[in-house]
């Protein structure tokens, strides 16, 4: 398993709160931080990281870029 970070965003001007994820695959960590996204109303959008790399974003539908 490989471990990766979530970080959650709750806007631009707060700091995000990070998670540790261990999963297989990519597509795993990013599943779960769409699941994330999907259960709380506190984030606007997530990033995950596998060490230093973004594997990847999501973003809720009403949060603006």
């Amino acid at each position: 398993m490989a471990r990766y970070l979530l970080h959650l965003h709750d806007g631009p001007a707060t700091p995000p709160i990070t998670e540790t994820l261990d999963v297989s695959h990519d597509a795993d960590a990013l599943d779960l931080a769409q699941v994330v996204l999907l259960v709380t109303a506190v984030y606007t959008h997530a990033e995950v990281y596998r060490g230093p790399t973004l594997i990847g974003s999501c973003k809720r539908d009403s949060h603006a870029e």
